[in-house]
């Protein structure tokens, strides 16, 4: 008998964290808008959301 996940997920495939930080740091470092990230990398939102998250956390504040 298969016990079911104690956190389901939302169906959306993992992300490789490597990919999502190759395309957050170009748009750090270069100021761009995070629309206009490079699509090598999968969609803007894919970078977006994790960096929204940490900063309604205050992980970035010293």
């Amino acid at each position: 008998m298969a016990s079911a996940p104690c956190f389901p997920g939302n169906g959306v495939e993992r992300v490789d964290d490597r990919k999502m930080l190759s395309g957050i740091i170009p748009v750090i470092q270069k100021g761009l808008r995070w629309v206009n990230a490079l699509a090598a990398y999968g969609p803007h939102k894919t970078f977006y959301n994790p960096v929204a998250a940490a900063g309604e956390t205050r992980v970035f504040l010293s």
